[in-house]
């Protein structure tokens, strides 16, 4: 179904705000997957009822299209902030850093594989592959979870295909079988990962007939999810790359100017279209007053609401990750003092170390211990509608030295040390303090 202006689904009949059904004393709102409903004795209005309930995540849509947009009043309104992590590979893990959300990555190419026993074991035969048993398992504990659909494998450029070609009507196939597979178990669907990473530049380009092949083939998906979960939230593709966007000028390098134009080209399709209800963003920043410049600035470009399935501070270590180690560290561990801090953290992935030391070096690297709860509050105070961090455990960094170099700081921001420390009774050790300061936000969201 797709909502007109100003119009809400509730239990399956569309309405106004003046036609939405009010309780005169008490309030009792489901939120979708949560099965935690939320109580108040306190007469309310009816603004404050759709407020709320745009608020905690429920079963209702709204229209949001760009012309007209939703009402002025609503929009303005603050919307909680599901507190979650991205990357966290069980539902274990997730109990253990008391996330709310978790985000998961779905690759096509894995999907095509994995479908069949996922529709056996829903016919009741076999087991259900990893990934379909995990979002179950997390749907079941409450914890809401979010898929960000791959068209490829990690760091394989794959051209979108045609929507009526062959491949382009298999793809829309397997998105068809896993949506009717999750049922209502997903929170939201975010449409790709990192579009301008991942795809081929000829599917950002303008075709001879003005249309955009990648975003004819994002609006062919959306419609395709809202066929099967009419109600199901889609969020645009997430974007990584506003730093680049706001500082392009005539000097920038072609890169940059086709990323540019390529984000306003997302983000005024994203405004348009009735399917799309968000847009999500991966804010990979230096410090809080970063994270304000970019949501300031990708305001501009949407009046959508937002989520950030990828965030954290890791941008502050590009330039210590190049740098010798801390001659303290290194004459009380007794490492080479010509080694950076880049070439230990390789060290250790290759020979995990004990928790002691890394935890003495990770107190060298200069992380805020504030940072995740002040990005939680401004993301809070931003309409970001989910804060899913990133992430939840280290990848051991393998190939080209000076790749592997630039990649080893994000080893540092993840919340498990597991590639470079040595496991307690076989369980992952945590990195640093990062788990504590993220069960710290996480109680706070509770």
């Amino acid at each position: 179904m797709v909502l007109q202006p100003g119009k809400y689904l509730l239990e399956n009949n569309t309405m106004t705000i003046s036609q939405i059904p009010l309780p005169s004393t008490m309030l009792q709102i489901t939120p979708e997957n949560s099965g935690q409903p939320v109580m108040t004795t306190q007469p309310v209005s009816r603004r404050h009822f759709v407020r709320e309930m745009l608020a905690t995540g429920t079963a209702l849509s709204v229209a949001s299209l760009a012309s007209p947009p939703l009402e002025a009043s609503i929009r303005k309104l603050p919307h909680s902030t599901i507190f979650g992590g991205f990357d966290v590979p069980s539902l274990h893990e997730a109990r253990a850093i008391d996330a709310h959300a978790v985000r998961l990555i779905v690759p096509i190419v894995v999907l095509q594989k994995i479908l069949p026993q996922a529709l056996t074991a829903q016919a009741g035969h076999g087991p259900w592959p990893w990934s379909f048993a995990v979002i179950r398992a997390l749907h079941k504990a409450g914890i809401k979870p979010v898929v960000t659909f791959l068209w490829g494998n990690w760091g394989q450029a794959l051209p979108i295909p045609a929507v009526n070609s062959p491949r382009g009507r298999q793809w829309l196939q397997l998105v068809r079988q896993f949506m009717h597979i999750m049922g209502d178990q997903l929170y939201y669907v975010t449409l790709d990962n990192e579009p301008l990473t991942f795809l081929k530049e000829s599917n950002w380009h303008r075709s001879a007939n003005g249309t955009i092949p990648v975003l004819t083939w994002y609006s062919a998906v959306a419609r395709e999810i809202h066929k099967i979960r009419p109600t199901l939230p889609i969020s645009a593709p997430a974007i990584n790359i506003l730093p680049q966007v706001m500082s392009c000028n005539a000097a920038s390098t072609n890169w940059i100017k086709a990323c540019t134009g390529f984000t306003h080209d997302l983000c005024a399709w994203t405004n348009r279209n009735s399917h799309i209800s968000a847009l999500d963003l991966h804010l990979y920043v230096k410090d809080v007053a970063s994270m304000h410049r970019q949501l300031t600035f990708a305001r501009t470009l949407t009046d959508k609401p937002f989520l950030s399935t990828e965030w954290s501070q890791s941008p502050v270590l590009n330039d210590w990750i190049k740098k010798p180690l801390d001659g303290h560290f290194a004459s009380h561990w007794k490492q080479p003092a010509k080694l950076t801090n880049a070439d230990y953290t390789l060290a250790c992935m290759q020979h995990p170390v004990v928790l002691e030391q890394w935890n003495d070096f990770m107190a060298t690297a200069p992380l805020s211990p504030t940072f995740m709860q002040k990005s939680w509050q401004l993301m809070r105070r931003n309409r970001v509608l989910l804060s899913a961090y990133s992430g939840g455990r280290q990848y051991k960094i393998i190939g080209n030295p000076v790749r592997a170099a630039k990649y080893a700081q994000y080893a540092l921001t993840m919340l498990y040390a597991n590639a470079t420390v040595v496991p307690a009774h076989g369980q992952w050790q945590p990195n640093y303090k990062l788990v504590q300061w993220f069960k710290a936000v996480a109680d706070e969201n509770s």
